[in-house]
């Protein structure tokens, strides 16, 4: 059975194990899109397709993403050589691939006063665990 949901900061993504249940992503945090270390999630919005609504995926939207961490498509593939496989992963953008099971708008967010209240809640919750 999986474990809770946990409130976590896009950035926070990258080093959890594949499985853990998340809460509350935003898919990218800073403009524009090709800047250097953005952290980045990809979220598969299979099982939430017949919910979604344009307006959710303008440009410029703030979102709140509750889903599972997985293994993103294609990175099982072995039919690369190691040089290839260093090759494409130098030019990728790292990202954490997020598999959608809820998604609505986070309305206007204020991004210094959200990453506050974030981390204190995120302190409160160790804090009580």
């Amino acid at each position: 059975m999986p474990g809770p949901s946990r409130l976590m900061k896009l950035d926070q993504l990258h080093g959890t194990e594949l499985g853990t249940k998340t809460a509350r992503v935003i898919v990218r945090d800073r403009y524009p899109a090709t800047a250097k270390d953005v952290p980045t999630a990809v979220v598969s919005m299979q099982n939430v397709l017949e919910s979604m609504k344009h307006e959710l995926l303008e440009v410029g939207s703030w979102l709140n993403v509750m889903g599972y961490i997985r293994m993103a498509p294609g990175n099982a593939d072995t039919s690369e050589d190691g040089a290839a496989k260093r090759s494409r992963r130098k030019t990728q953008q790292n990202f954490t691939f997020v598999d959608a099971t809820m998604i609505w708008s986070a309305g206007a967010v204020r991004v210094e006063k959200y990453n506050d209240a974030l981390t204190d809640l995120q302190r409160a919750s160790y804090q009580a665990g």
